[in-house]
């Protein structure tokens, strides 16, 4: 129920006309906010129109990485209100699984620079290739392949982490993936 004088300025930008003929929301007037200054009650307005002051409960945190906070709005035409309340919701699978490849790849991140990676790939496969070839290395090259190697361990060993829980996740099982043991940088 709308208590008149409505406060213009705490419900500035707020309010919604609900047409009880279309089920359609529209904002009132161009800006949202209550038509008359002075909050007093609206002359004129077509009975299938009513007025809804948009509310929205406190909006929660997602418990972690694989779960959204989802907002629903509730339409209460006794209070004259449009209420949105959250909650939290588990990831759909495929969400969960693109949210493990992107904590991988920030997690490879901390052990390289992405960036870097390609040119310092080649640089070690050519170290490589001329291991196998000449079986003689520059000693600055092969401490840059020892380097790459201590780096690609902890990337891989990583990688079997995410595997562990991607398999429990596609099994729809509940993991905690701020506990998941990775390699220390």
């Amino acid at each position: 129920m709308i208590t008149y004088p409505v406060d213009t300025e705490e419900t500035k930008g707020k309010w919604m006309l609900l047409d009880t003929n279309t089920d359609q929301m529209v904002r009132l007037g161009q800006t949202g906010n209550w038509p008359n200054g002075d909050g007093s009650e609206i002359v004129g307005l077509d009975s299938n129109l009513i007025p809804l002051l948009k509310v929205r409960d406190e909006q929660p945190s997602p418990s972690g990485p694989l779960n959204r906070v989802v907002g629903t709005p509730m339409v209460d035409i006794p209070n004259n209100e449009i209420r949105t309340t959250w909650a939290i919701i588990d990831r759909d699978l495929a969400e969960k699984l693109e949210v493990l490849d992107n904590l991988e790849f920030m997690e490879a991140n901390k052990h390289v620079n992405i960036n870097r990676e390609l040119l310092e790939t080649r640089i070690v496969v050519a170290a490589l290739l001329l291991t196998v070839k000449n079986l003689n290395v520059p000693s600055d090259l092969q401490a840059m392949a020892d380097e790459y190697l201590v780096k690609a361990t902890k990337i891989f060993k990583n990688r079997q982490q995410i595997e562990i829980v991607r398999t429990k996740v596609t099994a729809n099982e509940k993991v905690d993936v701020d506990k998941i043991p990775f390699e220390k940088e």
